[in-house]
């Protein structure tokens, strides 16, 4: 073997051309001969260190210019054969296919090219390689620096080359836009290492600046083609989790931004939740929510809340905070807090002097929906922090995956102590945002509606809570008339208006004959909006056009109660509520017809029947203990005694009256709704319960009216009536002998 004295490439004795740069070897009798200034070429050395040719003085001698010409192309070709080399050594790399042609030697060092310091004579001009038999599919050159060298160069093509190598280089830039990036980065960094490297470094081995502008557009395109494959995909995953989301209610991936709560009493964790405020205030401004929210994380619910003050402030009188949930958002299953509101989980944190006391997790374990003494505890060590107003807890879903609905999953926050008024939230959901309407009756006390092309007869007020959306239309309910222009509201018109925006149902009576019977009210879903939560409290409104009936009419309009006395109290009445204020009896051949007003509300009744709890030597105790079944209904009952001079009938309900009623009809209620009616007659020394008896009742917020077919009763001609009101805990109160 010998070294070629140009390129470096180990040879075989017997060539006398080099076939990687094109050295021709001269004949040994030539080698000694002299030249031009006497020098022999055996004089003539390279310098293994610096690369550089020098003469037999020493002086350094520059190589004819056209060398690096021939130098490029076949330094190419040897990078490209080392980087094959590599290629095949390197595991779990993406490999081309082997090329058919034969295999290329190691690559030349690249020598410095310096400056001669003296004038030299040119050397025998070399001849250029020969082009290869096979086309060989180019990769991004790398150079290889000498182990021995401290320099490191990149190929540059001199100003004088050649069209034919330019077209070469030219084609060879293409072939590696096509296959050489790829497999250079599938190179590994070791490998680059070997060749004295770092990958950013291998990445600048770039060719020339003026070959290389006939790369790009071949990249940009290339760039282009993936970006659009690229902005494909993302869509196709954004269509996927869109439908998974509208499909199953929950999102297809996890919002990995929201920052999962702990339960540490710091809090921050919840600062960009929205969050709820009260909607039914209570009277003791320390139980009104100035903050409440949930989270749901995989099966983890977590619950945070805070007060007008520091929670659990009174010495003996236990304070209760309660998350109700209605986890299935059905209206027949769970305790019936509201006629569409069923809670089937709840989370009950108590105490009393600045103590925790309870923190519970209970479950409705009843078909019975109006029976609050079903709640059954299920868990008591719950994870809860509380510092000053505020709290937080945390607990898993029982029974995960049975029966939830993340989409129609509902909470309500409830505070209650048993002496003053429960505060809760309004209903929400997981998704923020509650729309609160409350309707309330515009028409006159006497019952009656003018007649005009725009009168209004009901009025909505609009608040929305935690945030706030778009409405796109209200469409009331309206009989015996038609609206008057129409009702809308926006995103807009309602954030600036955070305390409320009042609208109003106007009506078009003038050309309705009188005593024409109009009623107007909403319900949730007449309101198309884009709020997740929609609530709509209060009464509807009802009244005559001009005149109303001669005789009464049990429809919720009291103008035809023309006699109606007050009823006055001896003792005061604790809950307005039960607080009779005024009272009415009319009777004719076939109806008995009263009336009753009081202070309150009728039938207001308790959402939370939790009764009065105070701290004993061993725990909380409940005062008054209350009954197996407790529904949280105001009840109000009326006696009827067909026989005032008899003496048969029930014993008298007052020892200051000497009514001895025979019939004795009961209504029971909540939320202004009645829950149930009941007509006994008393027989065999007992109230026995008469089967479908002809009955109407009629409530608006402070005043009843009903009506007892004289039939059911026996068709007495002269009767007596008293009424009672009575509260969920036993207050009651009764009014005066009727007539």
């Amino acid at each position: 073997m010998t070294t070629c004295p140009a390129c470096g490439s180990e040879l075989d004795e017997e060539l006398d051309k080099c076939p990687y740069c094109g050295f021709v070897f001269k004949p040994n009798a030539e080698k000694d001969e002299p030249t031009e200034k006497g020098q022999t070429d055996s004089q003539s050395t390279e310098d293994s260190q610096g690369g550089q040719v020098r003469d037999a003085s020493g002086a350094t001698e520059a190589p004819p210019e056209h060398a690096s010409e021939i130098d490029l192309s076949s330094q190419l070709r040897a990078m490209k054969s080392k980087i094959d080399q590599l290629s095949r050594d390197t595991p779990d790399m993406e490999r081309q296919p082997d090329s058919p042609e034969e295999p290329v030697a190691e690559p030349a060092e690249v020598a410095d090219v310096v400056e001669p310091e003296a004038e030299s004579p040119e050397p025998e001009e070399m001849e250029e390689p020969p082009p290869p038999d096979n086309e060989v599919e180019e990769v991004e050159p790398v150079v290889e620096a000498p182990d021995d060298s401290e320099h490191l160069i990149q190929p540059e093509a001199p100003e004088m080359l050649t069209e034919e190598i330019g077209e070469e280089i030219s084609e060879e830039a293409e072939e590696y836009e096509e296959v050489g990036v790829e497999e250079q980065r599938s190179l590994s960094e070791q490998s680059l290492e070997d060749l004295g490297l770092t990958y950013d470094e291998a990445r600048t081995v770039r060719y020339p600046e003026r070959y290389a502008q006939k790369i790009r557009p071949a990249q940009v395109k290339t760039r282009k083609g993936r970006g659009k494959q690229a902005a494909a995909v993302i869509v196709s995953i954004i269509l996927i989790m869109v439908a998974w989301q509208m499909l199953f209610g929950f999102p297809f991936w996890p919002e990995s931004e929201k920052i999962i709560p702990v339960v540490d009493g710091q809090f921050e964790d919840w600062a960009e939740v929205v969050s709820y405020g009260t909607l039914w205030l209570s009277d003791n401004t320390d139980n009104n929510f100035q903050a409440s929210a949930v989270q749901l994380y995989e099966n983890d619910l977590h619950w945070y809340f805070a007060m007008g003050e520091d929670l659990f402030r009174t010495a003996s009188q236990l304070t209760s905070y309660s998350l109700l949930i209605d986890s299935d958002g059905s209206q027949t299953s769970g305790y019936s807090l509201t006629e569409d509101f069923g809670a089937d989980l709840m989370i009950t944190i108590s105490g009393s002097g600045g103590n925790k006391v309870t923190n519970e997790l209970s479950r409705f374990t009843s078909s019975d929906r109006h029976n609050w003494s079903a709640w059954t505890v299920i868990d008591s060590q719950l994870d809860v922090a509380v510092v000053d107003n505020k709290a937080e807890t945390c607990f898993s879903l029982p029974d995960a995956g049975a029966s939830y609905s993340l989409s129609a999953m509902r909470f309500v926050s409830v505070a209650y102590d048993g002496i003053s008024k429960t505060s809760a939230t309004p209903f929400f959901s997981l998704d923020p945002g509650v729309l609160v309407i409350a309707q309330s009756s515009l028409i006159s006390s006497d019952g009656t509606v003018n007649m005009s092309q725009g009168e209004e007869i009901l009025e909505l007020r609009l608040r929305y809570f935690g945030q706030a959306f778009d409405i796109d239309s209200i469409a009331p309910l309206i009989k015996g008339a038609s609206m008057s222009g129409h009702l809308s509201a926006s995103e807009q018109t309602l954030e600036q208006h955070p305390s409320g925006l009042t609208l109003s149902v106007i009506v078009d009576t003038s050309s309705l004959a009188s005593g024409t019977l109009i009623q107007t009210e909403l319900t949730p879903s007449m309101v198309d909006s884009d709020f997740p939560t929609v609530m709509v409290i209060g009464n509807r409104a009802v009244g005559y056009v001009s005149d109303i009936p001669s005789w009464i009419s049990i429809d919720g309009v009291f103008g035809d109660w023309t006699n109606i006395s007050e009823d006055n109290d001896t003792a005061q009445i604790k809950n307005p509520n039960v607080d009779i204020s005024a009272i009415s009896l009319e009777t004719n051949s076939t109806d008995i017809c009263i009336f009753a007003g009081v202070e309150g509300t009728i039938l207001k009744g308790e959402l939370i029947p939790e009764g009065r709890m105070v701290m004993g030597s061993s725990g909380p105790v409940l005062i008054p203990d209350l009954p197996p079944r407790v529904t949280g209904w105001d009840m109000l009952r009326v006696y009827v005694d067909t026989d005032p001079a008899g003496t048969s009938g029930a014993e008298s309900p007052v020892n200051y009256s000497d009514i001895t009623p025979d019939f004795k009809l009961e209504v029971y209620g909540r939320n202004g709704q009645i829950e149930q009616q009941k007509l006994f007659m008393w027989a065999d020394d007992e109230w026995n319960e008469l089967i479908n008896p002809d009955i109407s009742i009629a409530l608006d917020a402070s005043s009843f009216e009903l009506r007892i077919s004289a039939v059911d009763i026996g068709n007495p001609s002269n009767i007596s009536v008293m009424i009672q009101m009575e509260d969920w805990l036993g207050v009651r109160d009764f009014s005066s002998e009727l007539p």
